[in-house]
């Protein structure tokens, strides 16, 4: 069996070898100094944002979002119901309350949904655009902004991706994003905050630096270290080459699946994603849509739902208190594939991928 793997490994070895042997001839390896500062203002420049803040996770940078806007036990975070763990699991530490908010159309939440789980005790909301895809932020921004709710946007999955020349991750108050291994930019574990706001900036930097180390503010050690410092900036300088791969990958795809009656996850107008996975949407109905991902596993070819059990949050034990029917996110759920996009992807792992899926549809 071929077995498609969805990790990008990096093909430049000898170069970053270099990096981290110029990183190691510092001698001082902890997360501050030079190196820090330098792939920090790489990834302010990058995304077009005045301040980034380094951290070790994806998981330290929405906790520490979620701090620095003051979330507290017993206040209410929104969510997507189709959410992922690591997304919710730091609304957990933080001691608030996941409520989970139905989707509208592609990723965004539905309007009317998320008005009706506004209250008082609403404090943060978190949109996911996972597997790389923009979302349309216009209305859900427009109610959350009216209502004095800051967005967080949890881009672990979308590097790169972008709605006209502006980058997911730069629309809600603050950016979230994860350098873990399996991601575009990657520094094995690692994370990154992007945010406009420099009083948010200047507390996000306090927390996660142990409170400055002053004896009066509050803070822990989310710091990464000059290694990973090193390598990101180096992998940064690839990243858009990376991402264009990745986006031709994904047209010969569905290019190759054309007349399956399979679309492609909607996205909006004069945006690209980034395709951490292709999404594609099935027409055939529950248990014909899950027979297709059995197929295309048993080929090697294994999709979210099949590889990590996704399903939509409330239905995992540990957020079963917080359930709410979220319809269209479960019929979403029901409907849906993930195809691993790597840009090393080879001509003939592509044709493979194609003939895969086709022969998996018409099986069915």
């Amino acid at each position: 069996m071929t077995e498609i793997n969805d990790k990008f490994l990096f093909k430049n070895v000898d170069g970053e070898l270099k990096v981290i042997q110029k990183a190691l001839e510092i001698a001082q390896l902890s997360g501050t100094g030079a190196l820090v500062e330098e792939y920090e203002a790489s990834l302010s420049k990058f995304f077009s944002s005045k301040f980034s803040i380094a951290v070790s996770s994806g998981s330290a940078a929405l906790h520490s979002a979620l701090y620095c806007l003051d979330v507290k036990p017993g206040d209410e975070v929104l969510i997507q119901a189709i959410a992922p763990l690591p997304t919710i699991l730091p609304v957990l530490t933080a001691g608030a309350t996941p409520v989970f908010v139905d989707i509208g159309n592609g990723l965004a939440f539905d309007n009317e949904d998320l008005v009706s789980k506004i209250n008082k005790k609403t404090k943060a909301a978190i949109l996911a655009p996972l597997w790389g895809y923009p979302i349309s932020y216009d209305e859900n921004l427009k109610i959350l902004n009216e209502k004095g709710i800051p967005l967080i946007e949890d881009a672990a999955q979308a590097h790169g991706a972008r709605i006209g020349k502006r980058y997911i991750g730069t629309f809600g108050k603050v950016g979230c994003f994860s350098t873990h291994d399996r991601k575009l930019l990657s520094t094995g574990e690692g994370g990154f905050i992007l945010t406009d706001d420099e009083t948010l900036s200047v507390k996000l930097r306090k927390f996660t630096r142990l409170g400055s180390m002053n004896g009066v503010d509050y803070g822990v050690n989310y710091k990464i270290s000059r290694l990973q410092a090193a390598l990101g900036s180096s992998r940064l300088s690839h990243m858009e080459k990376n991402l264009e791969k990745k986006r031709i990958i994904a047209f010969e795809i569905l290019k190759g699946i054309k007349g399956l009656g399979i679309k492609e996850l909607g996205f909006p107008e004069r945006s690209k994603p980034s395709y951490y996975s292709l999404v594609l949407i099935l027409p055939w109905g529950k248990e014909r849509n899950l027979r297709f991902l059995e197929i295309l596993d048993s080929k090697g070819i294994s999709s979210d739902r099949i590889k990590y059990g996704y399903d939509v949050a409330y239905n995992k034990p540990i957020f079963s208190n917080f359930k709410r029917k979220c319809k269209r996110s479960e019929k979403f759920i029901e409907d849906m594939a993930t195809i691993p996009i790597t840009p090393v992807f080879t001509k003939e792992e592509i044709n493979y991928i194609i003939q895969s899926i086709r022969k998996a549809a018409h099986e069915i």
